[in-house]
């Protein structure tokens, strides 16, 4: 008679992915192909994170509300709490319901042929007599804070002041603790934004004005009572990096997608209305803005055949899920004609990304205003696109011209 005994799951802490963030933010999506064949599991001492690199994988984690949770630490640090990242329950529900009423769908609908269609021609008309300029830097970044600044309620602040803040939390968060300027710079930026605060809180209207703002100090609260500045605090830092990063860097690299393609060109020149959509969601699936959503582990869990223990905390890579083999043919291709089906850009579940219609939306109306008023617009052959970042990945750089 033949006994068998289980074998142990493999403890993640004994699969260490030999790579640093710097290799990270420099490509992952080499390292996300090897995972995904290797090592779908891993652990990243460097990033003190546990790694998920397959849609089966992101899936199983992004519905298992028995052992995960909202992040707590660094988002607790970088943005303060609670916030709506590393709420969960009541809490999040409380802050979500606030923050949600500007941002869905009907509202975004009610601004694009206001606010999004004006900032965005405007700041098109500006450029199109140069004949050339960085897309990224001269005109998508300028946008981005214009119209998200003006939705959260903050376009009293000049866009240098936005600027700083949204690189300044946004870099505290992605720095881990490798570089104390970082941290001393963002915990200023931290302070700048409770002055803030506190100068707009005592200045709101009992009426709405229909701003992110608003309804964060007033949504759900009885009449004549504001949440506190503590309250808020962190999920509007959060929303500062959210906001202000996910619309630009998309449109970016959607346009990173097509600019190479002169038949792609010709299509959203043609008719924006109908491959707009197309082209933005292809380059979701392809280069993310945020490329991975993080929980900590509340008990011992198993997962892919590998044990993760209390206490860590797990990566759910959309980058990688996002590119997986066993989902999509061809997955590091950028394809407009690839057959549609969903991706993890925008998150799970109830943490799924509150700005998703307002990035949807405005992509659409810049892709728009782009392919009119920049006519023949392609890369510059004599000047390279530059992408970075991990966490948060995008083209920091897209130098173009066109037929002025």
């Amino acid at each position: 008679m033949t006994s068998t005994v289980d074998t142990p799951p493999t403890l993640v802490t004994d699969i260490p992915l030999d790579v640093t963030l710097d290799e990270l933010e420099n490509d992952p999506y080499p390292i996300y192909q090897r995972l995904q064949a290797e090592s779908p599991v891993a652990y990243a001492p460097d990033s003190h994170l546990v790694l998920l690199t397959t849609w089966a994988l992101c899936e199983a984690a992004g519905r298992d509300d028995e052992h995960l949770h909202g992040p707590v630490e660094p988002f607790k640090t970088a943005y303060g709490a609670p916030n709506i990242l590393s709420l969960e329950g009541e809490g999040h529900a409380e802050l979500r319901g606030a923050v949600n009423p500007p941002l869905r769908g009907k509202a975004v609908n009610s601004r694009r042929e206001t606010l999004f269609r004006e900032v965005a021609r405007r700041r098109v008309d500006d450029i199109k007599g140069l004949g050339q300029a960085d897309l990224a830097i001269d005109l998508l970044e300028p946008i981005s804070l214009e119209v998200i600044g003006v939705m959260l309620g903050m376009d009293d602040l000049d866009m240098e002041t936005r600027k700083k803040w949204f690189n300044s939390l946004g870099a505290y968060l992605v720095n881990r603790g490798r570089d104390a300027s970082v941290a001393e710079l963002g915990e200023e930026v931290k302070t700048e934004v409770r002055a803030y605060l506190e100068k707009r809180r005592a200045s709101l209207s009992e009426e709405s004005d229909g701003t992110v703002l608003w309804h964060l100090f007033h949504h759900g609260c009885p009449p004549g009572e504001l949440r506190s500045i503590d309250h808020v605090i962190g999920s509007v830092n959060v929303l500062i990096v959210g906001g202000f990063q996910e619309p630009g860097h998309g449109i970016a690299a959607t346009l990173l997608g097509v600019l190479p393609n002169e038949d792609y060109r010709n299509r959203l020149t043609e008719d924006p209305g109908k491959w707009g959509p197309i082209a933005f969601e292809e380059a979701m699936r392809w280069l993310p803005p945020f490329s991975v959503v993080e929980r900590d582990v509340l008990k011992d869990m198993e997962i892919g055949g590998v044990l993760i223990p209390a206490g860590m905390s797990v990566g759910l890579v959309m980058g990688a899920a996002n590119r997986d083999p066993e989902r999509w043919e061809r997955p590091e291709e950028y394809d407009l004609d690839r057959p549609q089906q969903n991706h993890m850009a925008f998150g799970f579940g109830r943490h799924t990304c509150v700005g998703h219609f307002t990035a949807r939306g405005l992509s659409q109306v810049v892709l728009e205003e782009i392919f009119r008023g920049l006519p023949g617009v392609r890369l510059d052959p004599d000047k390279e696109p530059w992408v970075h970042g991990w966490r948060t990945r995008g083209p920091k750089s897209l130098p173009a011209v066109w037929d002025a």
